[in-house]
């Protein structure tokens, strides 16, 4: 059997040629496996289209062929939430295309986040910074998890895992952590090259039940032709069987779920509507059976009544980042809250595409009040920090106006204060909002709820800050 091939890809700056290398290093006392590389630029150029898969992209026919996938993602990168929406929708299209071609399920799929040790932060120790890089799997782990449109089963399915690397030694106070090789990758190396020798079994294997299906149906096509043969020999009656060969293809089997009924694009589900809509304006759709009628009309309502729903979801449901200022976002919000399902529609059509949007989208704007309030609540507890130095400079300015004896060891003590209340943000400005696409903690600035609390923050300051000038120049004088 040939040895298990692994697809490396990723854009320019992603860590791919440094990962390489490190791969190659312990491929030379670890499994067997063939690394196959593709230029940044052409992972690039696919990143950004949006039909990816083509046969005409020579990029697509190696990653097909490919026995997994290593896709490697920047962390440290400025534009994490662009690159992030790039590798989901590569990776769903990845799904579909697969699907289409009825591809063998469960392409083991590798998402790297490279780059770790650019995490590190000033005084970090190595606990610290290792539960950051947990947290950012885990962020990231998520976020995939609410995004792809996939399927645990099935033809073309992926089985996505995410890893961590960190190809050059992190730096704790200017200091190198001594490691005596890469961190992360001999553990990617190990996952996945027993990823790709299973995947590769099972494709021989259905290679192989293939053949032995594609021998019975040669055999069966010969019964056939001999029984055709027979058929027109003998002059049967002609029955016309074509409308009902399309009835059974395009109606789901009657166990289907919602989910599985309305499973595809709103594209491909209205081709299913345009089908079933031919099928009962056909002329011989009288003389199919009651019970199929039924439910060809029933399945083409159901298509009509979703698609309708999804359509006005798509005007309806936006996402907080899309709004510029309070005032689109109040308008956003009172359209997602005014959008409403049936409660019959939200129970049947829960797992499908319409349904988890509009979960996902509620549950965004519930995470964003939710941080909304978290920054409010630290900045008032600055302010109120603010306001009792305030108060607290007063008294003291008060005694050195008044030459008492203590006044002088008081205010220098104040001041001591005053220099050490320059407080850190509670979150890094420029994380993402947990639960909140595209959205940072420096973009909850533009809020009024935070512009508020901010400016009676900034007076404050203003207030403590002339305080202290007036006690430092009498301190002068002193």
């Amino acid at each position: 059997m040939a040895t298990p091939r692994l697809h490396l890809f990723g854009p320019p700056g992603a860590g791919k040629t440094t990962l390489v290398e490190a791969l190659a290093q312990e491929k030379a006392a670890g499994p067997k496996v063939e690394f196959v590389d593709c230029s940044g630029e052409c992972a690039l150029k696919m990143l950004e289209t949006k039909e990816p898969f083509v046969k005409t992209n020579p990029v697509t026919k190696p990653i097909l062929d490919a026995d997994g996938v290593v896709l490697t993602i920047d962390v440290s990168a400025p534009k994490k939430q662009e690159t992030f929406q790039q590798a989901a929708d590569w990776l769903n299209a990845l799904h579909e295309y697969r699907g289409r071609r009825a591809d063998v399920g469960a392409l083991p799929v590798y998402v790297v986040l490279t780059k770790c040790d650019q995490l590190v932060r000033k005084d970090d120790t190595l606990e610290a910074w290792k539960k950051r890089v947990e947290d950012t799997k885990s962020h990231y782990v998520e976020r995939f998890n609410q995004v792809l449109d996939e399927h645990s089963r099935g033809f073309g399915s992926i089985r996505l895992k995410v890893l961590t690397t960190a190809i050059k030694a992190p730096v704790f106070n200017d200091k190198p952590l001594k490691i005596k090789e890469p961190l992360g990758v001999a553990e990617l190396l190990r996952h996945s090259a027993r990823s790709a020798s299973d995947y590769q079994d099972r494709r021989v294997r259905s290679q192989g039940r293939l053949q032995n299906v594609l021998a019975g149906l040669v055999g069966l096509i010969v019964i056939l032709a001999l029984v055709v043969a027979f058929l027109v020999e003998f002059q049967p009656e002609a029955r016309s069987t074509v409308l009902e060969e399309r009835v059974q293809l395009i109606l789901p089997k009657a166990e289907a779920t919602a989910a599985q009924r309305m499973q595809g694009t709103p594209t491909r589900l209205e081709e299913k509507h345009k089908i079933l809509t031919e099928i009962e304006n056909h002329d011989d759709f009288a003389r199919l059976p009651s019970s199929e009628r039924d439910a060809v009309s029933a399945y083409r309502k159901e298509i009509a009544d979703y698609l309708q729903r999804y359509h006005e979801a798509e005007i309806a449901l936006k996402l907080p980042h899309l709004a510029k200022n309070q005032q689109e976002f109040d308008k956003q919000e009172a359209d997602v809250a005014s959008f409403k399902l049936t409660a019959e529609q939200a129970q049947r059509w829960a797992d499908t595409r319409l349904g988890r949007r509009v979960e996902q989208v509620r549950k965004e704007y519930a995470s964003l009040h939710q941080a909304l309030n978290e920054e409010e609540k630290w900045i008032r507890k600055e302010t109120d920090k603010a306001s009792k130095l305030l108060k607290d400079g007063t008294s003291v300015y008060g005694k050195l106006l008044d030459d008492e004896k203590s006044a002088q060891s008081a205010a220098v003590a104040w001041m001591r204060r005053f220099q050490e209340s320059q407080p850190k943000p509670h979150q890094p400005r420029e994380d993402n909002v947990p639960g909140v696409t595209r959205v940072i903690w420096e973009d909850l600035g533009k809020f009024d709820q935070i512009k508020k609390a901010h400016k009676d923050w900034l007076a404050a300051k203003s207030e403590v800050a002339g305080l202290a000038k007036l006690i430092e120049k009498k301190l002068k004088a002193n």
